[in-house]
């Protein structure tokens, strides 16, 4: 699963620069874009993108019951065996997938203002997809989720 942390006023910052055509700068002190910044980045644009297209499902933000955090890590390390690898990498795009779709999702709360009657202005979680028949979206709330 992956790691993800979302701001706020980040979103709000990537909304108003896409709907403006202004070019936008980073929020970090390091030199370059860090995976955080450019994960809301992806998932601002995600949203944009799907206000311009055909309605599109969101990832739910319910979080599951009974999730194991400690197996929920053990899917990011790489298998020692090489043949299980290729799969181990498709897995881990998966999850990237997913959680630009759930930033995607929140910044959609942001811009109808319903973001805050749920989160907190920062909030991090874990968001992956879970393949058992049927792919399904897992989000694995950490903080900043006034529901438990």
């Amino acid at each position: 699963m992956m790691l993800v942390r979302f701001k706020k006023e980040r979103a709000e910052y990537f909304l108003r620069c896409l709907n403006n055509g202004q070019p936008m700068t980073r929020d970090c002190p390091e030199p370059g874009w860090t995976i955080e910044e450019m994960m809301q980045l992806a998932g601002a644009c995600f949203y944009a993108i799907c206000c311009h297209g055909p309605e599109m499902k969101f990832a739910g933000m319910e979080p599951q019951d009974g999730v194991d955090e400690d197996e929920l890590l053990k899917r990011c390390e790489p298998p020692a065996d090489p043949e299980h690898r290729e799969a181990w990498a498709r897995s881990l795009l998966n999850d990237f997938h997913a959680a630009v779709e759930v930033v995607g999702k929140l910044t959609s709360l942001v811009h109808q203002g319903e973001y805050d009657k749920d989160y907190e202005a920062s909030m991090m979680f874990r968001a992956g997809q879970i393949v058992d028949g049927q792919i399904n979206t897992e989000v694995v709330p950490l903080e900043g989720f006034k529901q438990a």
